[in-house]
């Protein structure tokens, strides 16, 4: 999960991000795209008023509105409900924030089985994305929001205020109830003979404010007429009895009940002395607190003074524009309004425009994320010339970012006909990936890359290429790098081969040794028992010195061979039922117990009731016996052995060589195993006997990994030591490799 998203999430977030896919859809997709592109094994986004479990994660997210990463789930992981993740298997986990108009609407987990997964650099990227995706979802729900406001009209028609639509041949298309009822009109009559004005008087008052004069019943009253074009051929006309300022507010309170739209009504100073209902549904505020107000105070500070002067223009009536209205909660909402002057103050009807402040944050969260990507990110327009790319792209190809705006696409490939194939793919609505390609460099040097297409059309149908291209110059030195393995590879087998020549050979002259070696004991044992003529006491000594001489030569020799036979892997065990209780009767065994005492040390042996008999190699166990035992002995001046053997498990022996000497330094811990290896005595705490072969405890590993076994140790400076290595009461067959030759 190292590193910036691949090309193929990029350019999938951007096919994703012009699509025209469900909400729910596009949800399935982008937690497709980043189970894909960051490996994570699952991903899902939850919307936060569906959390209903009271979500530790859930609520930090909404209080910090920021990521939160837990890279070692565990039972103690910070709620019950991360815990259940880790027992279920998952090692991390990280949950991101999805924001809509400042606030936290939903919340994008995954879980990974790796540990560490979340990286901050990862989490980064991802936040980003999550950051694109909200927007995109919130782009989908002012749609639908937009959808529900041409129901605005219908709800209009309803209410109790005269509404028109007007043709451009001066005909009423439609009249609403108050309408028929007020002006005796009906579908088709002429606009005139309703309202004494014509098509072309009414067009001249769209997007402003009049007051036309009615005749009716003898009597004339007077109606502010609102203007706006429905469409291109149709002008909607509402009209308000400005006699009776009361009964206009209670029909355009009826008006606006839905979260989109909300009507606010002002003195001429701008104080808030009424509004809609919908006032507390879409702010937050409730209404009876906030009139009384200045109106500016629920303006965001960029906009207010804008605001305010779009109203108390000089002479105007009405006025329209954007704005941002501020919730409760403190975050902006776009709006469009209209402004109505009325007597005594101002009708202003708000309606929701979020959609224009999504779109446009997530063109430059996208712009941003496409300039700061690793891999090459080239816009081209309709026509195939560049029209922007990121800094990847100048600094792979060389060129500064204002030689390649304006450039044909086509000149920056050395085989043209691929960009033109992908291109045209891309505009037939397909999404050509990895195309291999060589691009050509400010210098002529060759770039090899891969690359993605995608073909996007705007809102205004404008269109455009995005490519992504990654490159792929450390082909070259992967390729050195593999040569350079090779030669490795062809050196490790000719020092393998070295090796096993130099293994056969110490195999074959430590076998050719014994025999000598039994010879020149066999021979002293001779003389010893004066079978050539009595000795003396001091050539008894001299011979006595000869065989012990020659009894630690046979070991060397013996542990020399046995390294060798094990790296051979021509050691094969002979499996008897061993009874461990009774093995401390064993020659060795009781060899070493009195050794122990006569260096004043205590020896016990100690079995379990319940331990079985194991099937072992008796004389190996000895042998992984004597070695711990006589290393103990060895480094222990006060105190004593104790050899403890215990049932671990159903299956396992556990036996433990406990002893009160000097202990393992640190920088003998991680070496004791190795060949060749000796301890060196500290400070004169033990009297070594003359140095060894460094081979005992390597040969005791291995036997006991033969044995399908494990060995391991604790110890204490100056306090002691416990090896302790596991015998399987039935031990696993082992593969063994065939040995060649002898």
């Amino acid at each position: 999960m190292e590193g910036l998203p691949s090309n193929r999430f990029v350019a999938g977030l951007a096919s994703l991000a012009g699509s025209g896919v469900t909400r729910d859809e596009m949800i399935k997709y982008f937690t497709k795209l980043v189970e894909e592109s960051y490996g994570v094994e699952k991903v899902s986004i939850r919307d936060v008023d569906g959390i209903s479990d009271g979500s530790a994660v859930c609520t930090q997210l909404i209080s910090t509105r920021k990521p939160f990463v837990d890279n070692n789930l565990s039972e103690y992981s910070m709620s019950p409900e991360l815990a259940g993740y880790g027992s279920s298997g998952y090692r991390s986990y990280a949950a991101v924030p999805i924001l809509a108009d400042g606030r936290v609407v939903s919340m994008l987990e995954m879980l990974s089985h790796m540990e560490n997964r979340f990286t901050d650099d990862a989490m980064r990227d991802i936040s980003v994305s999550a950051l694109l995706i909200g927007f995109a979802l919130a782009y989908k729900a002012e749609r639908n929001r937009s959808t529900a406001l041409a129901g605005y009209f219908d709800a209009v028609f309803n209410s109790g205020s005269p509404q028109m639509l007007v043709s451009p041949d001066g005909k009423i298309v439609k009249a609403n109830k108050a309408a028929i009822r007020n002006f005796r009109v009906q579908q088709g009559a002429e606009i005139k003979s309703a309202l004494g004005v014509d098509y072309g008087t009414l067009m001249s008052m769209a997007g402003s404010h009049g007051t036309i004069a009615v005749e009716m019943d003898g009597a004339s009253r007077a109606y502010s007429a609102a203007v706006s074009k429905a469409s291109d051929a149709l002008l909607h006309v509402s009209l308000q009895d400005v006699s009776d300022v009361s009964a206009i507010r209670g029909a355009m309170q009826s008006i606006s009940q839905s979260a989109d739209t909300m009507i606010l009504f002002t003195d001429a100073l701008l104080n808030m002395v009424d509004a809609t209902d919908s006032f507390e549904k879409i702010l937050g505020y409730e209404r009876r607190i906030m009139m009384g107000k200045p109106i500016a105070d629920i303006i965001s500070d960029k906009r207010r003074e804008d605001f305010a002067a779009s109203l108390k223009g000089d002479d105007k009536k009405a006025s329209v524009g954007r704005t941002d209205v501020v919730s409760i909660g403190g975050y902006p909402i776009r709006m469009h309004y209209s402004a109505v002057k009325s007597v005594g103050g101002y009708s202003i009807m708000f309606t929701r425009s979020d959609a224009e402040k999504y779109v446009e944050d997530l063109r430059e969260g996208f712009n941003d994320f496409i300039a700061n990507a690793a891999e090459m990110v080239i816009r081209v327009d309709g026509m195939g010339y560049i029209t922007s790319c990121n800094l990847a792209t100048e600094s792979t190809l060389g060129y500064a970012r204002e030689d390649l705006v304006g450039k044909e696409i086509r000149s920056v490939y050395k085989d043209q006909a691929i960009v033109d194939r992908d291109m045209a793919y891309a505009r037939n609505l397909g999404k050509p990936d990895n195309s291999y390609v060589d691009l050509l460099g400010k210098n002529g040097e060759i770039v090899p890359g891969t690359q993605s297409i995608r073909f996007l059309t705007d809102q205004d149908g404008n269109s455009e290429y995005v490519i992504v291209i990654r490159e792929l110059l450390t082909k070259r030195i992967l390729d050195d790098r593999e040569l350079a393995l090779s030669k490795m590879e062809r050196e490790m087998k000719q020092l393998r081969s070295t090796g096993e020549l130099k293994s056969q050979f110490i195999y074959n002259i430590s076998h050719e040794l014994k025999t000598p070696m039994t010879n020149i004991k066999g021979f002293a044992k001779l003389l010893y028992s004066g079978e050539f003529g009595q000795l003396n006491d001091d050539q008894k000594q001299y011979i006595q010195t000869i065989s012990d001489e020659a009894d630690r030569l046979m070991l060397i020799i013996q542990q020399v061979l046995d390294s060798a036979k094990l790296d051979a892997q021509k050691i094969k065990l002979e499996l008897k039922d061993v009874d461990l209780n009774s093995m401390h009767d064993n020659p060795s065994i009781v060899a070493l117990k009195e050794s122990a005492e006569e260096k004043g040390l205590s020896f016990k042996w100690d079995v379990a009731y319940d331990v079985p008999t194991v099937k072992a190699d008796p004389n190996r166990l000895i042998q992984i016996f004597v070695n711990l035992i006589g290393n103990s002995i060895k480094f222990t001046e006060r105190g004593g052995i104790h050899v403890k053997i215990s049932k671990k498990t159903k299956g396992k022996v556990q036996c433990d060589i406990i002893d009160t000497g000097i202990g393992i330094s640190e920088e003998d811990r991680h070496r004791l195993f190795r060949k060749f290896y000796q301890v060196q005595a500290k400070k004169d705490l033990v009297k070594q006997d003359g140095a060894g072969t460094g081979l005992g405890l390597s040969i005791t590993k291995e036997l006991v990994k033969l044995h399908s076994g494990e060995i391991s140790f604790e110890s204490q400076p100056g306090k002691g030591t416990r090896f302790w290595f596991t015998l399987r009461i039935k031990p696993k067959a082992r593969r063994q490799k065939q040995p060649s030759g002898n």
